[in-house]
């Protein structure tokens, strides 16, 4: 399954010194406050905002998600290889 890396784009954003203010506007939030609760996770980020921050810092949207494996399919792989 992948998942939005929030610290990623946080890190992004610090690099480059912009404010979450900067970001919001960036992607299309109404309000600092809508980003803000993005960033800490408790509000996702829309696919096209996504898309947005790959084109705004100049990288891949794959580069905007982590993949995380579910437990039972590394121990099904461990079974077929063990």
């Amino acid at each position: 399954m992948a998942v939005v890396d929030i610290n990623k784009i946080k890190k992004l954003r610090e690099d480059k010194n912009l404010s979450q203010k900067e970001m919001a506007k960036v992607i299309g939030c109404s309000t600092l406050h809508s980003y803000y609760r993005k960033e800490k996770g408790k509000q996702p980020f829309l696919a096209n905002e996504i898309f947005l921050l790959a084109k705004f810092f100049g990288q891949k949207v794959e580069n905007f998600f982590e993949v995380s494996v579910a437990k039972n399919a590394i121990n099904n792989k461990s079974k077929l290889h063990g």
